[in-house]
């Protein structure tokens, strides 16, 4: 257990048997299923903040997603972080106390909390287990957006091997809209129940010693595979995909809630003309029109394996605001031709540091006649 003031630090590594929802958007039914070779699932809880990765490889948002809702993050149930309610001392039978504003960040999975009044209360003891009861209304912000989340749960506790066995709750929250979701009202139950297991093969074959915590930033990178799409991207988690049309992928870059910049990616018309530096930078420039104020880079490099990559960046205005515009023309061997503009407003730009050219060193190509599997419809983000 831990102190009040005391930020807790815990660290697991998790295998996963089955992971799986079924989800309704509007009314078309789709499944979200974790894929065998991504099932072991280490967790790093500290700092208020709980970050989940595969070491096996990158989880696609749908699988982050789809592990935090079954109580890995976001969710109240989880053997990792419910815990660190606990009184952080003996108390008798009947006895309450409160649970820090801060221990609800991380319970909740929110980026900062405002208001907190919750209570917890030791019920009885039968057993060797403690039943004890919590309630919380919570205040606090997420993804940019204000949230209010209201919680009745109850938990059992063993006292001979110091563990929470089972939780269960009711959640129900009201969040406003953001930049990478709509507004919503949802109410849910939750539960879980943890019982001993005699062996795992996948953990008992994996050398732990591989971990890093907290993760680097290629464990905790994200994999993005657009519906229909002859293409992958690997990247950074705090980019969201907000669209995926036939024609356009639109991800947004949001930090500690704050959105910093939007990246429209586009297939580009091929053509027999050997595109130039100069050939591109004009494009932009009758793209950009009257907004443009100034360039400020420009550049050409060979990507290796017959890719070009070709980048300028510029500023200027866009409805009375000031903006900085990045552009990629990436050149492939099958004479495909990609586009990625990134936009944010001048003032920002700095924090986003170089998250553009690690977002375009993350896109692959699939192979000839592979498109990528069927997404989570983009109504739900």
């Amino acid at each position: 257990q831990y102190e009040p003031g005391e930020k807790p630090v815990v660290r697991s590594l998790r295998d996963y048997d089955k992971a799986v929802a079924k989800i309704t958007v509007g009314e078309k039914p789709f499944d979200v299923v974790l894929r065998p070779e991504v099932r072991l699932i280490a967790a790093d809880v500290s700092e208020n903040r709980t970050i989940l990765f595969s070491p096996s490889g990158p989880l696609t948002r749908d699988e982050l997603d789809l592990l935090e809702t079954l109580g890995d993050s976001d969710a109240l149930c989880n053997a990792l972080t419910l815990e660190t309610m606990l009184p952080g001392k003996k108390v008798e039978t009947g006895a309450s106390w409160t649970i820090p504003e801060g221990r609800w960040q991380l319970l909740l999975g929110l980026d900062s909390v405002r208001q907190a009044e919750s209570t917890a209360k030791l019920v009885e003891v039968r057993d060797n287990q403690a039943r004890i009861e919590f309630s919380a209304d919570v205040h606090g912000s997420i993804h940019g957006s204000k949230t209010a989340v209201q919680v009745v749960g109850r938990c059992l506790f063993d006292t001979t091997s110091g563990t929470i066995v089972w939780a269960g709750a009711v959640v129900n929250e009201q969040r406003e809209s953001n930049m990478i979701e709509n507004a919503f009202a949802v109410s849910a139950r939750v539960q879980w129940k943890c019982e001993p297991l005699d062996i795992s093969e996948r953990l008992a074959k994996f050398d732990p010693g591989t971990l890093t915590f907290p993760p680097n930033d290629d464990q905790a990178a994200l994999l993005l595979q657009p519906e229909g799409k002859p293409w992958q991207l690997v990247h950074d988690r705090r980019w969201y995909l907000v669209e995926d049309s036939p024609d356009l992928v639109v991800l947004r870059f949001l930090d500690s809630g704050d959105y910093l910049a939007q990246c429209n990616i586009y297939r580009g018309k091929g053509g027999s003309e050997n595109i130039t530096l100069a050939t591109f930078k004009e494009q932009v420039r009758l793209l950009l029109g009257d907004n443009l104020k100034q360039w400020i880079s420009e550049s050409e490099n060979e990507a290796g394996g017959g890719f070009k990559l070709f980048r300028v960046a510029a500023v200027g205005d866009e409805q009375g605001l000031p903006v900085q515009w990045i552009y990629y023309l990436l050149t492939t061997p099958r004479d495909e031709r990609f586009v990625f503009l990134f936009s944010a407003q001048e003032d920002l730009s700095e924090r986003l540091g170089e998250a553009d050219q690690a977002l375009v060193a993350g896109f692959a190509l699939l192979e000839p006649g592979e498109t990528a599997a069927k997404e989570k419809p983009t109504a739900s983000r």
